[in-house]
């Protein structure tokens, strides 16, 4: 379970820095599918599937939460803006002596 847990909230921090929130929507539908999956099979109680899908769900929403405060605060991305780091090829100037 706790491996589990630690996927989905890295599939979170995935979606988080890729996507915009509305995916999680179809993708706790299909955590939701996934989980209600195991009892019919005969693995595990309906009550152990409760448990386990708000558990992923949370667990995915807190892993998405993550990646978008970490790259709304992230340090790295204000000082490179900052200091004019990514700059176009084209405004870098051509020296006199590779003209002629």
């Amino acid at each position: 379970m706790a491996m589990l847990l630690i996927g989905t909230a890295l599939f979170g921090l995935l979606l988080g820095r890729f996507f915009k929130v509305f995916v999680l929507i179809p993708t706790c539908c299909f955590a939701l599918v996934l989980a209600f999956a195991g009892p019919t099979l005969g693995y595990e109680s309906l009550t152990y599937s409760f448990v386990e899908i708000v558990l992923i769900m949370a667990s995915l929403q807190i892993g998405y939460f993550i990646a978008l405060a970490s790259r709304n605060f992230s340090p790295f991305t204000k000082a490179t803006a900052r200091s004019g780091i990514l700059r176009s090829a084209c405004s870098v100037p051509i020296a006199a002596s590779e003209i002629g």
